[in-house]
């Protein structure tokens, strides 16, 4: 984990017990077949629980490996390829970009070209993963362009 997000993350009781609360009502309403956290899971949010909770309303869910805990059916790098294949399902989690959301420094040189997109999937299937693709959204809303030729 990254130092500054250490220094910052919220971890309160109450916190936890909203984070908690949030994830049981999103369980109980939908049943998510995926079960996705992002970053870390609070502390005082109890992820045993939660994801014992999950499995109890969805049998057949799976679960990242972003809980903060040993326990998850599937890793996530993040633009992270495995070298090898993998027993283990795993998920590269992606954007076209660098970055998840708009970023107006980024161009066309930092978006994967094409050939290096389909490269990547065929690497990442091969080595028995899922890629995750994010495709940010310019500061309007709009998809953002992609000038892919060839």
């Amino acid at each position: 984990m990254n130092a500054d997000y250490d220094a910052v993350k919220p971890e309160s009781e109450a916190y936890g017990k909203y984070a908690n609360a949030q994830i049981h009502e999103l369980i109980a309403k939908y049943h998510p077949m995926l079960l996705w956290n992002d970053i870390d899971w609070p502390k005082t949010g109890k992820a045993l629980e939660v994801e014992a909770d999950y499995y109890n309303a969805v049998p057949d869910g799976v679960i990242d490996d972003r809980f903060g805990i040993a326990h998850s059916d599937f890793t996530s790098p993040e633009y992270e390829k495995l070298d090898k294949i993998s027993v283990k399902k795993w998920e590269e989690c992606r954007g076209l970009g660098r970055s998840f959301g708009y970023n107006r420094a980024e161009g066309e040189a930092e978006t994967i070209a094409p050939g290096e997109l389909i490269a990547l999937l065929v690497d990442i299937v091969s080595k028995n993963g899922n890629l995750l693709l994010d495709v940010g959204r310019r500061r309007m809303g709009r998809f953002r362009r992609c000038r892919w030729s060839g």
